[in-house]
């Protein structure tokens, strides 16, 4: 039973498309989505770290702009020179207080002139005197009101970072400030003299965080305490209840929150001397949306080459079991079997191993060249149909892709090349440009002629000392009258639509490389000649 129920015609078949399934489409399958998402894992990953190392480096940037200012502003308050004048001033007749008057004033403009981000800076002494470098707004009696005062002198530290939108907090009527203010003590350390305030240019002070870009629309700024932005406004309203919950990292800290219903990624990193944070923030999606897409293209490519190869195997089962007797069947059965097994595994293991190759392209970070590999699997045995060996694996990929446009406009290609060496006397990519744009030009031309029989000529040789490369079209023949222009900076002879670079550009690159070019006409067509002395490397 079991003997006739195997050599069944429509049995055999059903055993065969479950075997296709289960050894071929579903590992297929199986392995483009197990790839799909550790490589979605890994650029993720990656993309993290470097969302994380350009906050670090920004907040560098900022600390090292925040203790320039506090160092100018620093360097004047604990001059023991200007506490000692201070603290004597009333005691001086006038003439030398004068000229403490001069030396402050003094003392205020250098810092100006020597730190780009203070815009304007102030001295107030608790005696009443105000020491600025233009228009105050500001006098005594205001400051010792204010919230500021009251702040520099509740503070333990000699130094204050503030900001002071609707100008209440100074008491003056400059809104949109950023200020430092610093003491000015007595040489024994226990009276305050007065004060410094340094005005801080916003502009400036933006400038080194809000031009850093996280990927298309992410954003840095920086937040106070009460979790609002401060010096500039982001495009994002975080909900406060979502940085309350990571804002009491002490160091740089990364989180996913959502912001209506879409995923964000946030960076913390604490300002101690704005009592703030420095905050990075973009969308998950758009941190590697560009690779996801890609690989969602490739994913695609890769299950379409997978059904067609599967339906091509059901095909074949089809015409097979048609053609067989069922006389035959019995005997034919053990070869089919084995044979279309061995098929079975040979493909599953070469398509294997090309999903893993495009893996660890991908896990490298070269796209690119893994969509190229994927475009080479899906051209291979149709695009190239010469047997020529250039010995240059992009010299051939690049003059492959190029002449596969030629075939669609029904061109005959011929290419005959001898191997080249792997020291070449040319840069390879210069040359890969000369040669792609000499042949995007003849088959431009011929795409355009009139004629009936279109021939493309490719040609690699040496001669002598020299290597050569010949790129021919056999219509339409160039006019007498140009052949001497081609070659002139800013020639046309028609619309530079889909033609390459410019001939005076490939003679240049040429040129660059030691080599030249010549352009010979008969009745065969155009050729174009490209020579490189061997013995001269570029």
């Amino acid at each position: 039973m079991e003997y006739t129920a195997i050599t069944n015609k429509r049995k055999l078949t059903v055993l065969l498309i479950v075997l296709l399934v289960f050894f071929i489409i579903i590992p297929i399958f199986l392995n483009i989505f197990i790839v799909y998402k550790h490589t979605l894992n890994v650029i993720k990953k990656e993309k993290l770290k470097s969302m994380e190392q350009l906050i670090i480096k920004t907040f560098e940037s900022l600390q090292l702009t925040i203790d320039d200012i506090e160092n100018s502003v620093a360097e004047f308050a604990n001059s023991m020179g200007l506490r000692k004048s201070l603290q004597e001033y009333y005691k001086l007749k006038p003439k030398y207080q004068h000229s403490i008057d001069m030396f402050i004033e003094r003392k205020l403009n250098e810092i100006l002139d020597n730190n780009p981000y203070i815009s304007r800076i102030i001295c107030i002494t608790e005696n009443g005197r105000i020491y600025t470098n233009g228009i105050s707004r500001l006098d005594i009696s205001n400051f010792k009101s204010s919230q500021v005062y009251s702040e520099i002198n509740l503070n333990i530290d000699d130094i204050l970072w503030g900001y002071d939108f609707t100008g209440e907090k100074l008491n003056s009527n400059l809104q949109n400030i950023f200020y430092v203010v610093h003491k000015i003590k007595d040489i024994d350390n226990e009276l305050v003299l007065g004060y410094l305030i340094a005005y801080i240019d916003l502009d400036k002070f933006k400038n080194k965080y809000r031009n850093i870009k996280i990927a298309e629309s992410g954003e840095v700024y920086i937040i106070n305490s009460d979790l609002k932005p401060i010096i500039s406004k982001s495009n994002y309203e975080i909900p406060k209840e979502n940085l309350k919950n990571i804002k009491t990292t002490e160091t740089l800290i990364m989180n996913t929150i959502k912001i209506k219903n879409e995923d964000f990624v946030i960076s913390l990193m604490p300002i101690k001397e704005f009592r703030g944070y420095l905050v990075g923030i973009v969308p998950l999606e758009e941190l590697y949306y560009s690779t996801k897409k890609a690989l969602r293209r490739n994913n695609i490519f890769l299950s379409v080459i997978g059904i067609v190869v599967s339906v091509w195997i059901l095909i074949v089962i089809y015409i097979i079991s048609k053609l067989v007797s069922e006389k035959e069947m019995t005997k034919y059965r053990l070869y089919l079997t084995e044979e279309m097994n061995e098929k079975l595994r040979m493909y599953k293991h070469d398509f294997t191993n090309h999903l893993q190759i495009i893996q660890g392209l991908l896990e490298l970070k070269k796209p690119d060249r893994a969509y190229k590999y994927l475009n080479n699997v899906a051209k291979e045995g149709k695009l190239i149909k010469q047997n020529y060996t250039i010995g240059i694996p992009e010299l051939e990929a690049a003059i492959f892709t190029t002449i596969s446009k030629a075939r669609e406009y029904n061109i005959d290609v011929k290419v005959e090349s001898e191997e080249l060496p792997e020291e070449l006397p040319v840069n390879l990519y210069d040359l890969i440009k000369i040669l792609v744009n000499l042949i995007k030009n003849a088959v431009y031309a011929l795409k355009n002629s009139q004629g009936n029989y279109k021939e493309l000529v490719i040609r690699i040789s040496s001669e002598l000392d020299e290597l050569v490369f010949e790129v021919s079209n056999n219509t339409p023949i160039i006019p007498v009258e140009i052949r001497d222009k081609i070659f002139e900076k800013g020639f046309s002879s028609d619309n530079k639509e889909e033609k390459g670079l410019g001939l005076y550009i490939v003679k240049q690159l040429v040129k660059k490389n030691s080599g030249r070019i010549e352009l010979k006409v008969d009745e065969k067509g155009n050729h174009f000649f490209v020579y490189f002395p061997m013995l001269t490397k570029s």
